[in-house]
């Protein structure tokens, strides 16, 4: 379960990118032109997720090996960003789905439009 909130927190980061700067314990290890993956460790729990780029190096998607409660197994997990725009000069994007990628087939289940974030500074 500490894995899973941590992978959920890397895939998140991406309203907040600079919490995936490698200052901020996240290890990059590059694995082709569009991807590469990141690993953060926390306590005695480690987490990664690949992340795929497109062709302005924006986020598109995550993907990983997810623990599913609802089986008590692990299982492929993607997460889709889309349509970037700045926000308080932080460029982030504004749509964003999740699903699972199931034998039976891909299982959406959560779907998200940011109208608007706001940073805590200090």
């Amino acid at each position: 379960m500490n894995e899973g909130e941590l992978v959920r927190y890397l895939a998140e980061a991406v309203w907040f990118p600079t919490a995936l700067l490698p200052s901020q314990g996240v290890e990059w290890k590059p694995i082709d032109d569009r991807s590469a993956r990141a690993t953060l460790e926390h306590g005695d729990v480690t987490a990664s997720l690949v992340f795929h780029f497109d062709d302005e190096h924006r986020i598109t998607r995550v993907t990983t090996e997810r623990y599913r409660q609802e089986d008590d197994t692990y299982a492929p997990w993607t997460g889709y960003f889309r349509e970037y725009e700045e926000q308080h000069g932080i460029l982030i994007p504004t749509e964003a789905e999740v699903e699972w990628n199931l034998p039976e087939g891909d299982l959406p289940y959560w779907r998200a439009t940011i109208e608007e974030i706001t940073y805590r500074t200090g």
